[in-house]
């Protein structure tokens, strides 16, 4: 296996997170959702609501990590990348209003060439995205049509590293069944077989298959179907750890595709949580971004 850099693998545009890149953080005694009697639609829609309520209080926080990226014929090539991250807590994250609710920020640079991806999110509207491009010293604002784009030549999407909320889906419980039937690394107790699917029409998936293990509501896989409904991608996670006895963060995160047999995988090496970051703080990364 030979490795090579990556400095030119960024595509036609660079979500977690998170959706991805920095998933829920959950607390260690974990408080169970009532969900007894619910269907299985509104059952569904606790559960998530309940996994992020038991990520609060951690408030920002800064990773540093390593993207690789595995092609058919298993060669390699990798990026070092630092994010920081930002988000709303309290009960302002699910006030109703016209206006773009603020649900956080994330902001991702590339030390190898230098590229950033900043990202806004908002619960009751679509997220705001800009990429600098060094090597065409212009910044880029990311719209629907290049949601489907790789995130840098990876097999993550510009859509997988935007916001994953409990609004922006239709969601129901399809069944449950052992952890270990679906993951070789959570395999205690059971998990929710969730289906969910995106409310907006501009999307490159037709529905997501999600595995929630019921002990701390984290996410075991997530299966990804394209358009015409057929498996396109499987998200796995691995190297669960246990930060100041409070939030379970995962340090790895694998994408499959297997359309094309090419994998990717994001290890986070460092991670610091509560930083004291504030929404000023990627207002200053967005006026960077000329």
């Amino acid at each position: 296996m030979r490795s090579k850099p990556i400095y030119k693998l960024f595509r036609s545009a660079v979500y977690l997170a998170s959706c991805m890149l920095a998933l829920p953080a959950i607390a260690l005694v974990t408080p169970q959702a009532d969900i007894e009697g619910l269907s299985p639609e509104d059952a569904a829609q606790k559960i998530f609501l309940h996994a992020e309520s038991l990520g609060q209080d951690w408030k920002s926080a800064r990773s540093l990590g390593t993207i690789y990226l595995k092609n058919s014929e298993s060669e390699e090539a990798e990026a070092k990348m630092t994010l920081e991250s930002w988000s709303v807590e309290g009960d302002d994250r699910y006030k109703k209003t016209k206006k773009k609710l603020d649900a956080g920020a994330t902001f991702i640079k590339y030390d190898s060439d230098g590229t950033g991806l900043l990202t806004f999110m908002y619960r009751n509207a679509k997220d705001i995205q800009w990429v600098w491009v060094p090597a065409m010293s212009k910044k880029i604002r990311i719209n629907t049509s290049g949601l489907t784009g790789a995130f840098v030549g990876s097999e993550f999407s510009i859509e997988d590293m935007r916001s994953h909320f409990p609004e922006k889906y239709q969601s129901r419980i399809l069944s449950e069944e052992p952890c270990k039937n679906v993951s070789s690394i959570l395999t205690e107790g059971n998990c929710w077989k969730i289906e969910r699917i995106p409310k907006k029409k501009k999307t490159g998936y037709s529905k997501l298959i999600v595995w929630v293990e019921q002990q701390h509501y984290r996410t075991a896989k997530v299966e990804f179907y394209d358009k015409r409904k057929k498996l396109l991608k499987t998200m796995t996670t691995d190297k669960w750890s246990l930060h100041k006895d409070r939030w379970w963060r995962t340090r790895e995160t694998t994408m499959a595709n297997h359309q094309t047999g090419r994998s990717s995988t994001i290890a986070v090496e460092e991670l610091e949580l509560d930083i004291g970051l504030k929404k000023t703080d990627f207002d200053a990364n967005r006026k960077l971004l000329k």
